[in-house]
């Protein structure tokens, strides 16, 4: 991916739309961390969203009289290949690993948001508008 193309405000909204769709998988994690057989799962890198080369995730719909979604990602959900180990019942959500990776989306996003808010001030601040 070219970041060169994108802009700044561009970048970083990306980001935080990113950051959102990560923290509703951490959810839904958390959500099932006492389902058996339930797998933990995560989503693709920041750079696979920007490039689109995940895997699209939405619903799929047999007939056509079929409540659709018209939301397509590229979030790219998948298995955590790196969660921390498997319960008796075979649930692999950690809830201390789903607590660290909130904690980070947390700071990531009120960076990004922060960025956002600096880039909005220096263009105010381009067109004169204090």
């Amino acid at each position: 991916m070219d970041y060169n193309k994108l802009s700044l405000m561009s970048l970083t909204s990306k980001k935080m739309e990113w950051l959102s769709g990560r923290q509703k998988v951490v959810a839904e994690n958390v959500a099932n961390s006492d389902t058996p057989g339930y797998k933990a799962k995560d989503v693709s890198t920041f750079a696979e969203y920007l490039d689109g080369s995940s895997k699209k995730v939405g619903t799929y719909v047999t007939n056509p009289r079929h409540i659709t979604m018209n939301a397509r990602s590229n979030l790219g959900i998948h298995d955590d290949k790196n969660a921390w180990g498997s319960n008796i019942n075979g649930n692999t959500v950690s809830l201390e690993q789903e607590s660290i990776k909130s904690a980070e989306i947390k700071e990531t996003y009120a960076m990004a948001t922060n960025l956002y808010k600096k880039g909005y001030s220096l263009i105010k601040t381009a067109i004169g508008n204090r």
